[in-house]
Order: C-alpha cells, then structure tokens, then sequence
C-alpha cells in the first residue's frame, strides 16, 4: 500500500513531513490558536456566501465519505488525489465554481488576516510558497484550471484569481493569475520525504528563519532548544502567541501612524493651515524642530566624580525582562 500525504502540507519542509511521518510530536497548538483555526474555516463559509451574494454558483464541499470510510477522517472538501508508483497524495477542495464558459472548476478559499492579505496584495499569492504548492497539487490532480480567492478577515475585501493550468478560463470579477506551479520539484520532494520514512531517518535541512520559525516540528533544527529549558505550559504558550501578534499589530501601527503624520505635515506646509481638526484628528503643526540632550559619555569624561555621583539618580526598582522573537518561535 503507497504511503499517502496531504496537499495541504505538500509544500512544506521535507524535515518536517518526515518528522510526522516518523512519528515525532509536534508543537502543540495553544487554545488560541485552536479557536483562530475553527474561526478561520468558519469565515471560509462567509466568504462563499459572499460570492453567492454578488452572483457567482458554487457547488459546495461536505464532509469526504471516501476519507471517513477509508481513514474514519471527517475532513471536509471535495475529494481529491493522485498517485505516483510509491505514494499517494490526497486533497479536499473548497468547492467549485461555475466559469464564464458553462463549466464549475477547482475553487480554493483563503482567509487572511490584514497583515498577510496586505502582502498578498502586494506580492501575489507567490508569496505564499505552500499555498502555491497546495493548489498545484489541485489543478494537477484536476488537470485543470482552477479559481483562487484571498479574503481580509477584518474588511471582507476579496482578491480573486482565475489561475492557468493547460489552458485559460475566465469568470467575471476575476482576474488572470499566471503563475508557476511546481508540481514536478513537489513530487520529487515527497518522494524523497517517503524514502527517508522508509529509513527511518530524518534528513539534515539548513535552518530557515523566514519558514521554520512557524514549523511545528522546530524543536528538531534549533541549537538554542538544547541549550535553554523549554517550557510549555498553556498559559506561557497562550502569552508567547499574545506577543507575536502585539508585535505584528505595533508594527502596522507605527507604519500607519507615520503614514498619517506624513500627509498631515504636508497639508500644512502646502496649504499654510497650522491648526485643523479632520476625521477626530485635532492637528497642530508646530513647524521643524531640533532635539538636545547631553553626551553621557563626554560628562563621564570631562566632569568630575563628584559631580557625576551628586547628578545621579536612581529609580524605583522595575522586574526587567527581555522579550524577543528567536528562530524557534
């Protein structure tokens, strides 16, 4: 019987897939993040309503009888799969879509929140290597083109692609999105990834800042792991995932922020308006300014002892504690 892998992974680390191959444990998922995904699959269905509201007819996924019988799985999606001479690879659409030209094709649904939308707007779903491998495991398991929709959890925009695979099909609203799909190098990787389980060996990948920080067999390739206790208590897990994502939002903030006092400093150099309100924004120019501070480093060298001891003061006592995103986060 062929070994069989989801397309869902398909893209992902060759370490990794061995590890779960293998049986390692993985990074257990935090209750947040457990309610984020069922939130995630939930919206999907929003966004399908959505695109019944403007017009467009789906044909719609339920719970796979093929993977409840053959693997007692309740996964839902519409059944789909290929297979080489050593493994199998198994996948569940969305749904389907009906074309300009008659005919329903593979629909994918992703729900993104606004940093990763943000980015996808930019850099198109290139930027997303796994999603990119999962839907050329779709299309070539179909031999067909297929539809891609990215969603913003927080506004409800939609980015929508009609994605190439053998030929070109198109459906109103959505535009062309030709992209490379790498179905040879992905099957090629799960060969590999079946011949190291086979083995019983995991092979030696280069660490990847970028990818294996969100890994969840990243125990395996970080030297720090072996060094530094590992704590995985509930509580610490839900509070490591509260940070990043307060990182995430401070980070957009400042961007935002800086974005809106730019053009509000040039509103006022160009219109000669020092003080305006706009929006709920109480606006003041104040015109160019310079900072001053004193040289710490010049006084210790220049001023006395004594003076240096009589300037300085002391604080009340704070618990200091260092925070910082690492590789194997």
């Amino acid at each position: 019987m062929s070994s069989f892998y989801r397309m869902s992974s398909a893209g992902e680390c060759i370490k990794a897939l061995v590890a779960q191959g293998l049986g390692y444990e993985s990074v257990a998922d935090t209750e947040i993040q457990i309610k984020q995904l069922v939130h995630y699959t939930r919206h999907e269905g929003l966004v399908k309503m959505a695109l019944e509201d403007e017009g467009y007819e789906l044909q719609h996924a339920t719970t796979c009888p093929q993977c409840l019988d053959e693997f007692g799985d309740d996964r839902k999606g519409i059944h789909t799969e290929f297979s080489t001479d050593i493994i199998r690879v198994i996948g569940h659409l969305d749904g389907k879509i009906r074309a300009d030209n008659g005919s329903f094709y593979p629909l994918e649904i992703k729900s993104l929140g606004r940093f990763s939308f943000d980015k996808c707007k930019r850099e198109s779903l290139e930027a997303f290597p796994g999603y990119v491998a999962q839907e050329a495991c779709y299309l070539y398991s179909e031999n067909s083109p297929g539809f891609y929709v990215v969603c913003n959890r927080d506004t409800g925009e939609m980015l929508k692609y009609a994605i190439p695979y053998g030929q070109v099909v198109s459906l109103g609203g959505f535009s062309q999105l030709d992209i490379h799909l790498p179905i040879e190098s992905i099957i090629d990787n799960l060969h590999i990834v079946d011949i190291f389980v086979t083995s019983g060996a995991l092979p030696e990948i280069a660490y990847n800042e970028k990818s294996c920080r969100w890994c969840r067999f990243r125990y395996l390739c970080t030297d720090e792991n072996r060094t530094a206790k590992v704590e995985t208590l509930p509580s610490l897990l839900e509070a490591a995932e509260i940070y990043k994502e307060g990182k995430r939002f401070e980070a957009m903030a400042k961007d935002r922020i800086e974005q809106a006092r730019t053009t509000f400093v040039a509103h006022s150099k160009t219109s000669g308006i020092d003080k305006y309100t706009c929006g709920g924004i109480s606006v003041s120019y104040l015109g160019q300014r310079t900072r001053t501070w004193l040289d710490e480093v010049i006084i210790r060298a220049e001023a006395s002892l004594e003076l240096i001891e009589k300037a300085t003061k002391q604080s009340v006592p704070w618990d200091d504690i260092r925070l910082r995103l690492v590789k194997e986060d």
